[in-house]
């Protein structure tokens, strides 16, 4: 999937490429309030995440890793409630989606209680870049089918 906010920048002193998050970039804007300020959470806390582990501050890690798990496990448990409510006949799919990220989620739980930074930096560029890749190709599908769909009684 594309990562639309990649900044690679050159670690010179160290010989090391670091690759950062921008904050946020208005292409993932849906035009839902609610799930774009969510998605911009979920944005900001992996750039928050990525930028501890580069500094080894695995407490912070571990922190925002909870955080990110909190928002991103309310924001998917509120996206197929949805879903179900407005019978969106690409649910099975999205929720599969949803499924795989928890799944990487995890094993970033591994290799930071390990502190094993190289593999936690992988693992949270994979996130990150799933995550921009579900908003652009899963969610604003989703969020067309919200502007268009007459909501149920």
């Amino acid at each position: 999937m594309a990562a639309y906010f990649r900044v690679t920048t050159l670690d010179s002193a160290r010989g090391n490429v670091i690759v950062k998050p921008a904050r946020w970039d208005e292409h993932l804007v849906l035009g839902f309030e609610a799930l774009d300020r969510e998605h911009h959470l979920q944005i900001e806390l992996v750039h928050e995440l990525l930028d501890a582990t580069e500094r080894h501050d695995w407490g912070r890690a571990h922190e925002l890793l909870d955080r990110l798990v909190d928002a991103t496990s309310v924001h998917f448990m509120g996206e197929e409630i949805l879903m179900r409510e407005r019978a969106y006949p690409g649910y099975q799919a999205h929720v599969k989606e949803h499924n795989e990220l928890m799944s990487r989620v995890t094993r970033l739980r591994v290799a930071l209680e390990n502190a094993k930074s190289g593999s936690s930096l992988v693992l949270i560029d994979e996130i990150r870049d799933w995550l921009s890749g579900h908003i652009d190709s899963m969610d604003r599908p989703f969020g067309r089918f919200l502007a268009e769909a007459p909501k149920s009684a």
